[in-house]
């Protein structure tokens, strides 16, 4: 399957991996594990218009919360996943 949105085989691999997540759990999926790889694929994904994020710090514990675009849900979908949509 093409990759028309220019992604690195890396960074495509966490965008699947947290539209499976969301789909799988039915919600938002959280980001627990924020290297600094982790970090700059999330930035690419932003860059490239497919997610959002969002920082509750609410508690003791600052998550990581992920959204999908429209541009992003498309792109999941193109790729056999189907995130939560809010």
């Amino acid at each position: 399957m093409t990759n028309p949105i220019n992604l690195t085989e890396a960074t495509h691999d966490v965008f699947m991996g947290l539209a499976e997540t969301s789909q799988n759990e039915g919600r938002e999926p959280e980001v627990t594990n924020t290297s600094n790889k982790i970090k700059g694929h999330l930035m690419n994904l932003k860059k490239s218009g497919l997610i959002t994020t969002n920082v509750c710090d609410g508690d003791s514990y600052n998550v990581l919360w992920v959204g999908f675009t429209a541009k992003g849900l498309a792109y999941a979908k193109e790729h056999g996943a189907h995130p939560f949509e809010i």
